[in-house]
Order: structure tokens, then sequence, then C-alpha cells
């Protein structure tokens, strides 16, 4: 049954093991995994986990590690992209640049076999509307996550 837990452990993770960039992690649930400040609970369920990058390449260039935990313990893993990737590169026409970039993303994904979402806007075109809040809201409601991991909330980039 889902969400059921029975006890959790709270360990001292080396700095090595620190996660940087992609790391404010929202525990949705009790019953899920939490990440934060260095300190890591581990509660034994396989629930879903769900992370939201700006852009493809940002998940992984951030938290593959992490995810890729998650996913070796049996969680079903989800990126979501909210913009396409169009302005990451120089010498390739937008447009192309983030049809490749979309593919990269899914060629990533499979590698620890995650679902990959999105995008729901061009590079530079994610705004505070209630489209872009509903975009959002769906993937969530089809994730159905026990944890998502996004941007830290005062990260630089507008997206």
């Amino acid at each position: 049954m889902r969400n059921q837990a029975t006890s959790g452990t709270l360990k001292k993770r080396a700095p090595s093991e620190f996660v940087w960039g992609l790391s404010f992690v929202l525990p949705l649930k009790r019953s899920a995994n939490t990440v934060f400040f260095g300190y890591t609970q581990t509660i034994m369920v396989k629930n879903p986990v769900l992370v939201f990058g700006a852009h493809p390449d940002d998940i992984e260039f951030q938290c593959a590690g992490t995810l890729a935990k998650y996913a070796g313990r049996g969680h079903k893993i989800f990126c979501a992209y909210t913009c396409d990737g169009r302005m990451g590169g120089k010498g390739i026409e937008p447009a192309k640049l983030a049809i490749l970039r979309n593919r990269e993303a899914k060629k990533s994904g499979t590698l620890i076999r995650a679902e990959v979402l999105g995008p729901i806007a061009q590079d530079l075109g994610l705004y505070p509307t209630k489209e872009m809040r509903l975009a959002l809201v769906d993937i969530i409601r089809y994730a159905k996550p026990d944890v998502i991991i996004t941007h830290y909330p005062d990260d630089y980039m507008p997206d």
C-alpha cells in the first residue's frame, strides 16, 4: 500500500554527499524521503519522486546522482522540464536546438527509467500566470509524488 511507513532513521551525510544545486526538497507526505541540510531521513517506501528543472540538462547536472539512488531503491522517477532549452547553445537555430534538448532529456531519463515530462514553455517564457500554474499542477497531479525536488527558491534565473 502506498504511503505506509513503519519507521525511519536519521543519519548525517558525509560532506561529499551533500545535494547541491537542485536541492530544495519538498516532502509532501510524512512517508516521503527527505534530504535537507546534509541530513537524510530514510523510510522504507517506494513512492514517486518528481523533480522540476527549468531546462533540459538542469536535472542531469544538479541531481542525477540523487535520482539514480532513488531509482535504484525502486522509486518511480518523474523528470519535468518547464522550458524547452532553445537558448542553450550557439551555432544551431533555436527550434532545432529545442528538439535536440528534448531528445537528450528523454535519452538521459531512460538511463534511470525516469518518465520525462514537459516542456510547458520556451526558454525565458515561464511567467507566474494562471496558465503556467495550471500546467505545473497538471504535472504534479499526473505524477502524484511524495517528494518534489526543484530549484532553490531564490535562483538567479527567471525560468
